[in-house]
């Protein structure tokens, strides 16, 4: 029972520690270079936010991987009960990613908007950010 309380603390330190750096990333980096587009639109703001948010993307991938390699060891200790929640716990992060990438795409699809429509962009990520949440 020690080497299951030991693997399920180290998981759960894990989620708050990738959790907490996602949103810093998101928040900070990312919020950062958006401030650059809007006060400055030039090609070299534009070109630092993409690269920004595509290593986000890069980020988030490898926490995923992370987050699924986590909970395959959870998995050889699991009983029937945990297996099934654990099951449906990788759909719903599946599903999350597959969001958060679509979103992260989208974010990229035209930087300069954020000049233009600076408010409803910042809408449109609140709102992303809490629908996660």
């Amino acid at each position: 029972m020690r080497g299951k309380a030991i693997q399920y603390k180290k998981y759960f330190q894990y989620i708050d520690e990738s959790s907490e750096a996602a949103r810093n990333e998101i928040f900070f980096d990312l919020g950062e270079k958006k401030l650059d587009i809007i006060i400055n639109p030039s090609e070299e703001n534009t070109i630092a936010y993409v690269q920004s948010t595509l290593i986000s993307q890069k980020d988030i991938g490898d926490r995923f991987l992370k987050f699924k390699t986590e909970i395959d060891g959870l998995r050889l200790e699991a009983g029937d009960n945990l297996l099934r929640l654990l099951d449906s716990y990788t759909e719903a992060l599946e599903q999350v990613q597959n969001e958060t990438i679509t979103f992260m795409g989208s974010l990229n699809q035209n930087p300069e908007r954020f000049v233009r429509a600076n408010s409803a962009i910042s809408k449109e990520i609140t709102g992303f950010m809490q629908a996660l949440s």
